[in-house]
């Protein structure tokens, strides 16, 4: 399955009407799920070349952007009504190449993406960001990558602020890398990229999805000719300048014929699902991405031609339900989710039973409703689930605080590495204060020693006075004296 071709973008308006956009022979159409008499769909858009991305945004307008046969970025806007146009940039086909267009939208925020590079220099790539404040539009160089003639694609999501997070594959110091870098809308600038981890020289397919806890979550495969492998990890609160990715764990091995791994988030669980030569495999992971189950095979259609259907925004975000590129197949008009749609069917039914139940006791006399419920609480089985709910309860609470504990375990050694460091200069301190002291009673000694000799000096002063006194009287020693005067 390739990534673009076989892309179609699915968008939800406020109606509830789902539209779904495709491209066919340079041509992009539309038309509306589950409506039998538009199967075919409407032409929307002729002489496209390559790529388009489409999104909605909060005031349901539907956007949509494309490069047509000579080269022209079009920006495409419908209100519900009409459509409008706009042409952003131009890359004349005859010295540009574009690849991995992508269009989101987040409260009056518009971005887009796509890399470009020189025909030229082949090798060299340019991922650019056009970008719509509100009132106008601006253009943002994110990154410049030195690589393959064949870029890997890249993959961005939001946080709660409406900052945008970018991983991207690219080669440092003659190894290949996942790197990570922010913008900020606010102060209109990218941040310097990180490094994640090294990758192998194949496709990468990296994926990620940001969950309401603004954790962002990343998968990708990693193909190789020794070591083909599927990971996950994560980078939990993305709004602090300096968090950290951790839990680098490996999904499966031996997945050198897996494409795009897609990440879902369904409830509380998280999901990575990938396909491999056209059946549909998937791990989940109930505590936020630590542990993860074995991989298993996704029940589909033996004759379902597997495509790679975008969702903007989530169809199913109302049922805590979080995606944003799913796997999918379609029948008569109608597009199919697996897993997904399990999780829907199983909502579903749980919200009839409890409505069921509801309805129930509204139609029965209060005091016979309440000495049912008094009954029922009784029963030995009931009182064991409540156990073992408690048990949950406690279990939950005493390991997050064990997670906690080891999160800031590496923090805890960086301040004993400072507390090593200041003992050290104690005592380097301490050293110099000792000979300070050996100089304070050297001096102390010096000291007595003076003023021993100077009370000696003393008196003897005071004996030639008491002698010159005396002979003060004998008359010689007052003449001189009074002679001198």
């Amino acid at each position: 399955m390739n990534r673009f071709t076989s892309l179609e973008h699915i968008i939800t308006r406020a109606s509830g009407v789902q539209w779904c956009f495709s491209l066919k022979d340079s041509c992009i159409f539309y038309r509306v799920l589950g409506d039998s008499s538009d199967a075919g769909g409407k032409q929307l858009l002729e002489n496209v070349a390559g790529e388009f991305s489409a999104d909605i945004d909060s005031s349901d307008n539907i956007h949509l952007v494309c490069i047509n046969r000579k080269g022209d970025l079009l920006y495409l806007m419908n209100n519900g009504e009409n459509w409008y146009n706009k042409q952003l940039a131009t890359f004349p086909v005859d010295k540009y190449r574009i690849m991995h267009l992508t269009i989101s939208c987040w409260n009056k925020y518009i971005n887009v993406f796509y890399a470009i590079s020189p025909l030229n220099n082949p090798l060299m790539w340019n991922i650019h960001h056009n970008f719509w404040n509100g009132s106008k539009w601006g253009s943002f160089k994110v990154v410049q990558v030195t690589g393959d003639t064949q870029f890997c694609p890249f993959h961005s999501g939001y946080d709660h602020t409406g900052s945008i997070h970018l991983v991207y594959k690219a080669p440092m110091l003659g190894l290949y890398q996942l790197h990570y870098c922010r913008f900020r809308p606010d102060y209109l600038i990218w941040g310097n990229p990180e490094r994640i981890t090294t990758v192998g020289t194949d496709n990468t397919f990296p994926h990620i999805l940001i969950d309401s806890n603004d954790t962002l979550h990343l998968a990708w495969a990693n193909p190789s000719k020794t070591d083909s492998q599927l990971k996950y990890q994560q980078r939990t609160r993305l709004s602090f300048p300096r968090s950290l990715w951790r839990n680098e764990t490996i999904i499966s091995d031996g997945c050198a014929s897996s494409t795009q791994p897609l990440l879902y988030l369904l409830g509380d669980s998280l999901w990575i699902v990938w396909n491999r030569n056209g059946v549909l495999y998937g791990s989940f992971s109930r505590d936020n991405g630590y542990n993860w189950s074995s991989p298993i095979q996704v029940d589909i259609p033996f004759d379902a031609e597997i495509k790679l259907y975008r969702i903007s925004p989530s169809i199913i975000n109302k049922n805590n339900i979080r995606v944003n590129l799913v796997f999918g197949h379609e029948k008569d008009n109608k597009i199919f989710f697996p897993i997904i749609d399990e999780v829907l069917s199983k909502q579903s039914k749980e919200r009839i039973a409890a409505q069921k139940e509801v309805s129930n006791i509204e139609g029965k006399k209060p005091e016979n409703y309440a000495l049912k419920v008094k009954n029922r609480t009784e029963t030995p089985t009931e009182e064991i689930d409540k156990i073992e709910n408690k048990k949950k309860e406690i279990e939950a609470k005493v390991s997050k605080p064990a997670n906690e504990i080891v999160k800031t375990y590496s923090g805890l050694e960086t301040i004993k590495k400072d507390l090593a460091a200041f003992k050290e200069k104690l005592d380097y301190l301490k050293e110099e204060n000792n000979g300070i002291a050996a100089d304070i009673k050297k001096w102390a000694a010096k000291y007595e020693e003076h003023s021993k000799t100077i009370e000696e000096m003393t008196q003897k002063f005071e004996e030639l006075a008491a002698n010159a006194k005396a002979l003060s009287g004998k008359g010689l020693i007052q003449r001189i004296l009074d002679y001198f005067s």
